[in-house]
């Protein structure tokens, strides 16, 4: 297992991470801020990451 922050991630693994089945906390309180922090910031970034994503797949 793999124990690192993930509050310095990448918005779309901390949304991933968040997303997932928690395992362990000591603050569920700050556990959930994280949650609600990752999937505000990456339905806010949703938009863009589709842009990006539409596009690397067009034909150039």
């Amino acid at each position: 297992m793999d124990v690192h922050p993930v509050d310095l991630e990448s918005i779309p693994f901390a949304y991933s991470v968040a997303s997932g089945k928690l395992l362990f906390t000591n603050d569920l309180q700050l556990s959930n801020e994280f949650e609600e922090r990752a999937i505000v910031r990456y339905l806010d970034f949703q938009p863009v990451l589709r842009s990006i994503l539409k596009d690397l797949m067009s034909p150039r």
